[in-house]
Parts: C-alpha cells; structure tokens; sequence
C-alpha cells in the first residue's frame, strides 16, 4: 500500500501521503508537515550501514518502524481509556465514532476517522488520563504504545513538535466545547457599533460568539484596534481568570452581532469542576497577553513577525529564553506573576529545550494558518 509504484522500497513522501489520506480535514500545509515528520523518521530508522539510500526504507527496515503499531477493533459502548488512569498508549482513529467527556461527564468532544486521542498522558509527566473516550460507533485504532511514542519522539523533532501542537490546540477546542455546551448561557443581541465592555471595567461575564449568525467584533486596546473576534470565538475570560480589570474595548463591527453570555460565578464554577479545562483556558487568556505585550496588531505579515521576534532576542542567539520573555510580560505588567511566565514558557516551549525558535513562536500567532510573507 506504501510503495504504490513498485519501486521495491518506501520513502518519507510515500508514508506522509499514506498518513495523510487518512485524515479526510488535511490540507496542503497539513500533509507536508506530515511529509517533513516522516522523512525524519526515515532518516532515523535507517540501518547505519545503509548508505545507499539514504532517503528510503528497505522491506526489513519499514517493519521495524511499523512494529510497534497496533490495529484494533473496539465495540460500540467500549470505553477506550478513562479519566485519572495511567496511561501507555495512544490511537489514531481509522474508523468510527470516539465520544471524548470531563471526569464529571461533560461531551467535550465526538473525534472521527483521522483524529487521535490519549497522546496526552504521553505528553504529560503525570501520565494521567485527563478525560474518558468512550466508542459511540465501532472503532478501528491504530495504537502505538508508550515505547515506541517516545522512541520516534526522540527521532524526530518535528514530529515532536507539531503532535505537542496539535494536541495543544484540540484540548483548547475541547475546553471550549465544554463553555458552549454549558446551559448556563444567555443569548444577546448587539448592533453595529455597540459596546460589549470597555477597557478598565470590572470582569464579570464571559462572551462566546454565536458559530452561525455571530459576526464580528472588534477589540481596542488605547483607542487602537487589534484585533477582531468572529463566529466560534470567545472573549472576556482573562479578566475573570486573572481578577483584572478589562484589558480592551469589544465592540460590534458587524450591522448584527450575537453572543452568549456566561457570568463570573458560573465560568469559575466550570474551571473549579475541570482542572484541565482551566489549565488551557488560562494558557488561551496568556497567548492574547503575550500578543498585547509584544504589540502585535490586527494585520501583520511573516516580516513583521520576525521583526517583533528579533526584538524580543535580546541576545541576538536565534531563540528566546525565560528571561527575554519575563522582560517583555513585566513590559505589559510590572506585577505579571512569575508563576505565569512560566507557564506561558512552558507552552511555548513545544520541543522542551528550554527556548523558543521562530517556529514555535509563529504558531502561537498562526497556527495551522501560517501566511506567506505579505498576506
């Protein structure tokens, strides 16, 4: 299946083209970083003695990579891995319906055919399950095992890096699933030009825009705009997190614009009854200070990045490091809590080497969008 051309051995093209059809939500930027990951490990997983194809794996060579990969069927009602147990293993999903919910049994989430799951207590020191997966269709799995996980993460950085990110961004997703499937939630209705909160008020709701008809809002901070939030968006948690007054101005700049509101009391009561919910909301509210601390406008180019990115490496060595980083958060708040600042390291930090290169700080802004230069 890997080597559909015959050629008699397989490259790190073949299996990212392979990987990546499994996922019917790739893009194009998605598959050549999953070509990119699978060459390293190509180049990893080749004999020592192997020089002459440097670039492909021979028959023996793709079965010692693919050993540790487990195909698995799980019955409807199956519960895959439960919150608070260790956990040894992750899965990508082939087919089916996984159902992803909190300790206390809240849906966060349904992952389908191309999605993984349990990646997270293979990431974490604790080793703890942070929610339960439970099958509401059959399932086929891929598993790797916690063995074979760290093996190719220490062959591959890349591949490191991009699940590290991946992973990041589910679990904020899921963590906002969880607000907009709470019932404690009112609807309101804004027009063009209508405040939501200024910047100085006192924090005492959280917003979600509504995923359909929401349009856009704005966001001021001194009278200057810098950002705008639209459909599926949520604001307003760090001031409720962090007991500030608001940092900026939100204002309807669609002629219509729908939010639902969830108060103070109610959104502390969710973040108190899930832990891990909290830990990613709050590294949410901590990337939007970092961009207000660095000054990052509405629009900005790859060239206006590496320019902010250059400013902050003070000592010019290609990478930022914890202090280069607190001196930019103090910037913004002299008071800014250290424990904070770590924190914010610590996500930041997606290959653990105690510094943040271009990359990793380009997905802070971008994400999965990273532009070209100019757009």
């Amino acid at each position: 299946m890997f080597d559909s051309e015959g050629k008699g051995f397989v490259t790190g093209n073949d299996l990212g083209a392979v990987i990546g059809q499994l996922s019917k939500d790739s893009d194009d930027e998605a598959e050549d970083s999953d070509h990119s990951a699978w060459t390293d490990l190509v180049a990893a997983s080749k004999d020592d003695e192997d020089a002459e194809n440097p670039n492909a794996l021979t028959l023996s060579e793709f079965s010692n990579v693919f050993a540790g990969m487990r195909r698995k069927h799980f019955p409807k009602g199956h519960v895959v891995l439960r919150h608070g147990d260790k956990g040894d293993a992750m899965y990508f999903i082939n087919s089916g319906k996984v159902e992803v919910t909190t300790r206390t049994g809240k849906l966060i989430g349904i992952l389908r055919a191309g999605s993984f799951f349990g990646e997270g207590s293979l990431l974490d020191p604790s080793r703890s399950r942070s929610a339960t997966a439970r099958c509401i269709t059959p399932v086929d799995v891929i598993e790797i095992t916690r063995e074979d996980f760290d093996k190719y993460m220490n062959i591959s950085s890349t591949a490191k890096v991009s699940l590290k990110f991946a992973s990041q961004e589910r679990k904020l997703q899921e963590a906002k699933n969880i607000i907009r499937f709470n019932q404690n939630l009112k609807l309101n209705v804004f027009q063009k030009g209508d405040i939501v909160y200024k910047e100085g008020d006192r924090g005492d709701s959280m917003y979600f825009i509504d995923e359909v008809n929401g349009g856009v809002f704005d966001v001021y901070h001194h009278d200057k705009i810098v950002h705008s939030y639209r459909s599926g968006n949520s604001f307003g948690e760090s001031s409720i997190v962090y007991n500030r007054p608001r940092s900026s101005t939100v204002m309807c700049a669609s002629d219509t614009c729908k939010v639902h509101e969830m108060t103070g009391s109610n959104f502390m009561s969710l973040l108190e009854s899930s832990p891990e919910t909290a830990r990613f909301l709050r590294d949410m509210c901590n990337k939007r200070l970092l961009k207000r601390a660095m000054g990052v406008g509405k629009a900005y180019s790859d060239s206006d990045l590496r320019e902010i990115f250059d400013s902050v490496d003070l000592d010019k060595s290609g990478k930022i490091n914890l202090s280069e980083l607190r001196v930019v958060m103090k910037k913004l708040d002299n008071d800014f809590p250290e424990e904070q600042i770590r924190n914010l390291m610590k996500m930041l930090d997606l290959d653990e080497d105690g510094f943040v290169n271009f990359e990793e700080f380009r997905h802070v802004f971008y994400g999965k969008d990273i532009p070209k230069d100019g757009i």
